[in-house]
């Protein structure tokens, strides 16, 4: 038997590669086993650290400036303080700012500001810049405050860049990042001038009047592999509604050959600029976006490997005919997300099994009903096993969540249903909220370990749902009181 001494001398780089494949919750609990472990695995341990919370701010920073062993593992730090303060609460902001300036953060690698405003105190980003110098990945909010001189737009030699327009900026600056303006110039002088080695470059936000940013085609970043627009618009006509021959945008997209990832929303370019492009300018491994923007780029067809639609799909503008054949194309597809809006419930079983014959080797797919009429259970779990090659599954149907549950061998069990429906009162009486829980046996029948049901289990677990499937056994429910109703009114008139 393997000696508990002998797995405390395993050498410090096999623990943490083994580290590496646990769950963090895993990684934890081994750890905790003894000072010999922690000391080996803690470079796994801390090498990502999320703040969720002013709370865990305050509690993890504090913790993390006294213990500098420690804080020189941490290779990404994401920090997300919570606005429940009017005003807000800076006291986690000062201890970040000085941990950064303690430089106990000498190998942080990637730093995330997540919140509705940039930091209050812009001498957070200078602490970054001069005493985090293996900094090269940088993500931030920006809201209705945008800085003209912040210490944000002097950093230099980033390799991945992104920002996050939140609900403030769109309302207060007439949706616009044009470069003629102080704040912007200053942004796009850094990522143009100083930063000529970006790989990744995220601007999103999401608003119904996109901002507009179409001084981004005059980037050049010859190592660019992930691109990123949300609603922001990039089109530039020549000429007021006529298209050129060759779009600003698909020129930019022509120039960065080792693009590999992009991500477009519907308001970003149009679908007709696209078609402008090079069909042997660059091939995508992954996209997101909308379908009109995926049929442009047919000519990357070949090469993704995941997709994901922005926007749901309507079942009564697109046939399943026409999913099929677009999906059918994408011969190296393994990865899906995609969300439909049904017209009619008797469309979900024609939708799932056009995603079974286009998508045969799909290993994740992310599946969503966004409408009451959602898919039909019961040929949900019918089609489910024809994806032979599928590892994981998220299922969204109309307000309820599913998680599929498998056995020791991968296989799956049973799907574990959590349904919920609020309800809101009127004249100001407030909102009640209802939860159902209940799990589906995938196993068939016979098969060990199956709990066997008869009528009335079957009627007691399926007439509540808030499904077809729900619906077609509460008819028949009725169905049978009916008949037995009327089987006891013929008695009594006989006697």
């Amino acid at each position: 038997m393997y000696s508990s001494a002998g797995l405390a001398s395993t050498p410090a780089d096999l623990l943490i590669e083994v580290a590496g494949y646990l769950q963090r919750s895993d990684v934890l609990n081994l750890s905790l086993t003894s000072k010999v472990f922690f000391s080996d695995i803690a470079p796994a341990l801390y090498k990502s650290v999320f703040l969720n919370s002013a709370g865990q701010c305050t509690t993890t920073l504090a913790m993390l400036k006294r213990r500098k062993d420690i804080a020189r593992h941490v290779r990404e730090l994401l920090v997300r303080p919570s606005r429940s303060h009017d005003p807000p609460d800076l006291a986690p902001l000062w201890l970040l700012l000085k941990f950064a300036s303690s430089r106990s953060l000498d190998a942080l690698q990637k730093f995330t500001w997540c919140d509705d405003e940039v930091p209050y105190h812009e001498e957070m980003w200078l602490a970054l810049r001069m005493c985090c110098p293996q900094l090269r990945y940088l993500s931030t909010s920006i809201g209705a405050y945008f800085p003209p001189t912040s210490h944000l737009f002097n950093f230099t030699d980033l390799l991945g860049f992104s920002i996050y327009l939140t609900p403030g900026f769109y309302e207060n600056h007439n949706e616009s990042l044009d470069e003629t303006q102080l704040p912007s110039k200053r942004l796009w002088d850094m990522l143009f001038k100083r930063c000529p080695n970006l790989e990744v470059l995220a601007i999103e936000g999401s608003s119904t009047f996109p901002a507009d940013a179409k001084c981004i085609t005059d980037g050049r970043w010859p190592n660019l592999q992930k691109l990123t627009l949300g609603d922001i618009s990039v089109v530039d006509w020549t000429r007021p509604g006529v298209p050129p021959a060759k779009s600003a945008f698909a020129s930019f997209l022509e120039a960065h050959t080792e693009l590999q990832s992009l991500t477009l929303s519907r308001h970003s370019i149009d679908f007709a600029q696209l078609n402008t492009l090079d069909s042997e300018a660059i091939k995508l491994t992954s996209f997101s976006g909308t379908l009109t923007q995926l049929q442009a780029l047919s000519h990357s067809y070949s090469t993704i490997k995941s997709l994901s639609f922005r926007d749901p799909v309507w079942s009564r503008d697109v046939t399943t005919m026409a999913i099929s054949g677009i999906l059918g194309q994408l011969t190296a597809l393994t990865e899906l997300e995609i969300s439909f809006m049904l017209h009619s419930p008797y469309d979900s079983s024609g939708i799932l099994r056009a995603l079974v014959a286009a998508c045969p080797h799909l290993t994740d797919l992310k599946l969503s009903c966004i409408r009451k009429t959602s898919f039909q259970l019961d040929a949900f779990v019918k089609a489910l096993p024809s994806f032979r090659r599928l590892r994981t599954l998220s299922l969204t149907l109309a307000r309820a969540t599913f998680e599929l549950v498998c056995d020791a061998h991968d296989l799956p069990t049973a799907l574990r249903v959590c349904e919920s429906e609020t309800t809101v009162w009127p004249w100001g009486l407030g909102a009640s909220r209802k939860v159902k829980r209940y799990m589906l046996d995938l196993r068939p029948p016979g098969a060990p370990g199956r709990r066997t049901e008869g009528l009335r289990g079957a009627s007691r677990n399926h007439a509540g749902e808030f499904s077809s499937w729900g619906g077609d056994a509460r008819i028949r429910a009725l169905v049978v009181v009916g008949l037995l109703c009327r089987r006891v009114c013929r008695q009594g008139m006989i006697l």
